[in-house]
């Protein structure tokens, strides 16, 4: 999210770390961001995420996405040690907007199980 907020390159960086070139670093605030992840309430077998394609797309603060779990794999809770279904970088100017977006998202992600 430094790419997001600040222009700010964070793997880039580390590899310039690495091999002994400045770090880029720059100070100017572009925008406020966020990144909810999403695990399933209970555990069981993927279904389907309702919501990832197309509706969240449309949120003011939508950037991208990533799924990281596919259908028919085994998903669950934290609290029971499983990885994350998926996630959303979100991005925006106004930080209220940003906090509607966080809402709104949480509602339209449905993580279906059997």
């Amino acid at each position: 999210m430094l790419l997001e907020s600040y222009d700010t390159n964070h793997i880039l960086n580390v590899v310039n770390t690495y091999t002994n070139k400045p770090v880029l670093v720059k100070d100017k605030f572009l925008k406020h961001s966020a990144c909810p992840q999403f695990w399933a309430e209970k555990e069981g077998e993927l279904i389907k995420i309702q919501g990832l394609d197309g509706e969240i797309q449309k949120l003011p603060s939508y950037i991208r996405h990533g799924r990281l779990v596919s259908d028919g794999e085994i998903v669950g809770p934290v609290t029971k040690g499983h990885k994350k279904t998926c996630f959303a970088i979100l991005a925006h100017e106004n930080e209220d907007q940003l906090k509607k977006d966080l809402i709104k998202i949480r509602k339209i992600i449905d993580i279906q199980v059997r």
